[in-house]
């Protein structure tokens, strides 16, 4: 496997086990399985990223190139390889603990929570690998509604308005400081 395909499949596997875990709901032990199994790929991913990089090598990937000499676009990079390979190989102990608390608690809906467990940690690594100020925009405005519906899970009187700002902080604070630096830029 070289960086590239590393890279590409850091950013894509938590989108695709997002929906085999919403695909596989049913048994609870196939779900898990799939949780667990591609939260433990994208952290070897992750790491494998890390130890490129230090070695040297260099990988981009870009998605769209939305404005001339503007690319959504993701690399690697010493520090950004190296939060993405603790945040996921946390984020993989996590898997298994989510696991357990949604069998646990006997959730309403397991394979939603998990599932946007998946995504955030999706955001999580496009923010760690972002290439420039747009990527680094983009994906921290995913991360912040991929965990949206983690903070509103419970769905009770209590969880809905903690939800409501939750979201509404977050996006109104990144898109006011978004807006000032791109201003500075110019």
């Amino acid at each position: 496997m070289n960086a590239e395909i590393a890279l590409i499949c850091a950013l894509a596997t938590p989108v695709v086990q997002a929906a085999l875990v919403m695909m596989f709901a049913r048994p609870p032990g196939l779900r898990d399985v799939i949780h667990i199994g591609l939260s433990l790929f994208t952290a070897a991913c992750a790491f494998y990223l890390a130890i490129a990089v230090a070695n040297g090598e260099t990988a981009r990937v870009v998605l769209a190139r939305p404005l001339p000499n503007v690319d959504l676009a993701f690399s690697i990079e010493p520090l950004g390889a190296l939060a993405a390979a603790v945040l996921s190989g946390l984020g993989a102990l996590h898997a298994v603990h989510a696991a357990g608390v949604v069998r646990a608690k006997q959730e309403k809906a397991p394979a939603r929570l998990l599932a946007f467990i998946a995504l955030s940690m999706a955001g999580v690594i496009a923010v760690s690998f972002s290439a420039n100020l747009l990527s680094f925009f983009v994906a921290y405005q995913a991360l912040s509604l991929a965990a949206f519906p983690l903070v509103a899970h419970r769905g009770d009187e209590e969880a809905r308005p903690a939800a409501r700002s939750f979201l509404w902080t977050l996006l109104a604070s990144s898109i006011g400081l978004a807006s000032a630096s791109l201003r500075w830029r110019m």
